[in-house]
Formats: structure tokens, C-alpha cells, sequence
């Protein structure tokens, strides 16, 4: 008996396995590369629209300025006062943000030596993104007369400086950056140049559910 020609046609079990294994293992190789390749693709794509989605909506700023206000009824006596005083405010905003802003509540203190005289509303507007709009408002005082201490205030202002001088506060919720903002326009009654205004954000706003 040739123990050779047995030995040699005894089959390979380890070798075959030890093949078999090396293909399995390059099979899932390939495999993981390829769920790699394309989890990180999708994940890098959804990582970048969400990126893009925040960057055009969150990030920019808005910029005021305010025409010369127009106003009625505003008398340093009381005889010249007959109808309770308004003002006529415009605003002209610029945006940096990608998309638009529409408000159709807007709030608007007309505030003198630090006293609120007038409150209105604004009418309804849209900043356009990248762009600009225009506010304006028409506020009221309640008041038929303004207070003698005030009245005298005003008259010393006028002749220090040629005018009254005014605050007028704009106040929203800007659903862009999901905070409330606050303008702040400082101007000098009968002037006529553009007034600049500073834009303050003062909280994030708390959304409820309906």
C-alpha cells in the first residue's frame, strides 16, 4: 500500500477554509468600504443642507435708519395743542439675511427726556432678503395736552439745540433668528436728515405649541 498516494489525496480541509475565509474577509471588506463611502456621503450632504438651511435663515443682521419725523399737535402751550399729539414715523431697513422677513406686528414708543408721549402700531411690511423695506407707522398720545414740566423740557431743547429731541423705539419678534429685536432711532424734530438707529437683540423668543 503506498501510504504517499493516500496521504496526498487526503483532502486539504485547512487550506480550503483558510481560502474561504480570505475571500469572505475581502468580501467584507469591499463591503464596509462601500456602506462607508455612502453613509458618509448621505450624512455629509444632510450636514451640509442643514448647514446651508441655518446659515441663510439665522445668520445676517438688519440695519435701520429713520426719515425726519412728521408730526401734529406738538405746542409748548397748551392753547396751541387743540388735538392730541401724533407723529408720522418711517423707517427704512436693510437686510443681510437670504430670506424675507414679514411682520405684521410691529410696535413703535415715541419717547421724550424719557417718557413715552406717543405708541402705536406699525403697518404691516416685508424686508426683502438681501434687499430692503420700508416701516411706517402713524402712533398717537392719549394726551390733549402734554405735561407743563415736559412742555418746558421741550422748549429748552429747542433753543439749545434747534429742536425737540426724540426717541423712537421699534420693537418685534424676528422669526429669522427666533429672538425679539429692538431699534432705536434718535432724532431731532423739524431736522432734516436721516437719522441712524441701533438694533439690539434682547431674548430668544419661547416658542408654545397651539
Amino acid at each position: 500500500m503506498d501510504l504517499r498516494a493516500g496521504v496526498l489525496s487526503f483532502p486539504r480541509f485547512g487550506g480550503t477554509s483558510r481560502q474561504q475565509n480570505a475571500d469572505l474577509s475581502c468580501e467584507d471588506f469591499f463591503l464596509g468600504a462601500f456602506l462607508y463611502i455612502v453613509g458618509a456621503a448621505f450624512f455629509g450632504s444632510a450636514a451640509l443642507f442643514i448647514g446651508y438651511m441655518l446659515f441663510s435663515t439665522a445668520w445676517g443682521n438688519l440695519k435701520f435708519s429713520m426719515e425726519p419725523v412728521a408730526y401734529t399737535g406738538l405746542g409748548l402751550d397748551a392753547a396751541e395743542s387743540p388735538s392730541p399729539l401724533a407723529f408720522n414715523v418711517t423707517l427704512h431697513a436693510k437686510s443681510t439675511f437670504s430670506h424675507d422677513l414679514c411682520l405684521s406686528s410691529a410696535t413703535v414708543h415715541v419717547v421724550s427726556a424719557g417718557l413715552t408721549i406717543a405708541k402705536g402700531k406699525a403697518a404691516p411690511f416685508c424686508v426683502e432678503g438681501n434687499s430692503g423695506g420700508v416701516v411706517s407707522a402713524a402712533v398717537s398720545s392719549g394726551w390733549l395736552a402734554l405735561p407743563a414740566e415736559l412742555r418746558e423740557r421741550m422748549d429748552r431743547d429747542r433753543r439749545r439745540d434747534g429742536g425737540v429731541q426724540l426717541e423712537v423705539d421699534l420693537s418685534f419678534d424676528n422669526h429669522l433668528t427666533e429672538r425679539q429685536q429692538w431699534v432705536r432711532c434718535r432724532a431731532i424734530l423739524d431736522a432734516e436728515e436721516i437719522s441712524p438707529c441701533k438694533t439690539f437683540v434682547l431674548k430668544l423668543l419661547l416658542r408654545t405649541s397651539e
